[in-house]
């Protein structure tokens, strides 16, 4: 069961607003600083497209958290933003769009992120490290225990996170001590296995606030996006029921493998879509380095590069020439996201405007919308949907459906190729069924028990998430599902 996210209507909509961006600092594609400000992309095209989403930002200079009017938006006598039509925006999640690096910090997501460090006392200037070999070496982040080793190259404002994650813990800090959860060769499901886990050792150990967490290089290697999906949600839930704010990260590209590297959307989607399922910080990593040469990969195509003058490794020098490299990359994002988060544990409201809300409350007459790909979402059949659709005659099935079921709608304008997946855990069985535009059992197209891909032309589809019985008993339960572009 995931952890209860903070009171939202059920009727959410799409919001467009503008994004603030500025013309210095623009190594990154991107990227927000803690204070919500954007840096335009200056190492390559962007590799998402406009047909990516269903709504869009127009970039113009200035800051979105103020009260100051920009395109597409109206301001009240007190300050509070409204939309186009004088509404001010909803309290409700936030889709994670690819076309940035740091997810949103809305009012929302900054509700949620609150809640999680209301759980448990923790230590507010500790985070941990959670991960592989990436994350294990001191490469990840050690250097900003040394100020001698540190070219912000203009990013003051990051000193702050800088100073306060230098807090003694263990005899070092969070940036160079070495974490009980971070070990190479490690997956996702080795970091939850054992009592204790070497997760919850961490945890105990360190008392962390936050946790910056990459998993998937390895489990892809294991064959199984479902075991992964499984862990990731209940690695995630062991973390914020105590209090624990994860900072999701996607990984890079397995440049060294092409079967293994066209897993890694797929992973990544998953990634994507706990982060967003638990309104959580997500990096996207990966997105920063297809700007890259080599994809900012070293000559194993699997471990990031690592920029070092003289031979000297200086993955804390985050200049032009340092940003080339795909270790400094990532302690970049990471320090800008521990430096995001950092600030709204201690009362920041938001750092972002609303921007894309998920529309639709799952039932027939009023469908969740699949604004963009890829797409996840978190439900629990025990709590949502509705039981009107007990068998699917459209795809010759005569399995017991009569549970509820959670329906999802997906417009596709020009011909596609989409996979859908459904991870579900313990006895939970949650079937997925493609429909046609009726919403229908005999409109079906195709099901599975976990997995379907389908070639989709231009029309309406549905997505329907239906709760398997058996011996009238009903397996409904939590789970997580994730649609992305085939073939990516």
């Amino acid at each position: 069961m995931s952890r209860r996210r903070p009171a939202a209507p059920l009727l959410v909509v799409a919001i467009a607003t503008s994004t603030a961006c500025f013309a210095d600092d623009a190594e990154l594609a991107g990227t927000e600083s803690a204070g919500g400000t954007a840096t335009s992309g200056a190492t390559g095209a962007d590799p998402t497209s406009a047909s990516d989403a269903t709504t869009t930002s127009t970039g113009v200079t200035g800051d979105p958290t103020t009260s100051s009017s920009t395109s597409g938006e109206a301001t009240t006598t007190d300050g509070e933003t409204e939309t186009e039509t004088g509404e001010p925006p909803l309290f409700a999640p936030e889709l994670y769009p690819t076309d940035r690096t740091h997810s949103p910090i809305t009012p929302y997501v900054a509700a949620s992120i609150a809640a999680i460090a209301e759980a448990a006392p923790r230590r507010d200037d500790v985070f941990s490290k959670i991960g592989a070999s990436s994350t294990e070496t001191l490469n990840f982040m050690g250097c900003f225990a040394d100020n001698a080793t540190i070219e912000l190259a203009g990013r003051d404002h990051l000193w702050a996170a800088i100073e306060t994650f230098r807090a003694e813990v263990d005899g070092t800090t969070s940036f160079d001590r070495q974490s009980l959860c971070a070990t190479k060769g490690w997956s996702a499901v080795t970091a939850i296995s054992g009592d204790p886990s070497p997760l919850q050792l961490e945890i105990d150990t360190a008392e962390p606030r936050f946790a910056v967490v990459m998993y998937g290089t390895n489990d892809i290697q294991l064959g199984s996006a479902f075991n992964f999906g499984g862990a990731m949600l209940t690695l995630v839930e062991t973390m914020t029921t105590q209090g624990v704010v994860p900072l999701l990260t996607t990984i890079q590209p397995r440049d060294d493998d092409p079967e293994a590297d066209a897993e890694v959307p797929l992973y990544n989607a998953i990634i994507r879509a706990i982060a967003q399922a638990e309104q959580i910080p997500l990096i996207d990593f990966h997105r920063e380095l297809m700007f890259l040469s080599d994809h900012g990969l070293g000559g194993d195509g699997i471990h990031r590069s690592v920029y070092a003058p003289g031979g000297i490794p200086s993955t804390c020098v985050l200049d032009t020439s340092g940003l080339e490299y795909g270790a400094n990359i990532r302690n970049l994002l990471s320090l800008e996201a521990l430096d995001r988060a950092r600030v709204v544990v201690g009362g920041v409201d938001e750092l972002d405007a609303p921007q894309l809300q998920l529309l639709g409350a799952g039932l027939p007459d009023d469908p969740y919308g699949v604004a963009a790909l890829p797409f996840g979402d978190r439900r629990d059949t025990a709590v949502d949907g509705v039981a009107l659709i007990d068998s699917y005659p459209g795809c010759d099935a005569d399995q017991d459906e009569s549970g509820n079921e959670v329906y999802y709608r997906l417009d596709v304008a020009e011909s596609e190729t989409v996979r859908a997946i459904v991870i579900d855990r313990g006895d939970v069985d949650i079937d997925l069924h493609l429909v046609d535009a009726s919403a229908t059992g005999a409109g079906c197209i195709a099901r599975a028990d976990k997995s379907l891909t389908a070639e989709l032309g231009p029309g309406t589809y549905y997505f329907i998430l239906d709760t398997f019985v058996s011996g009238g008993n009903e397996a409904a339960g939590d789970y997580l599902f994730v649609i992305e572009r085939a073939g990516l």
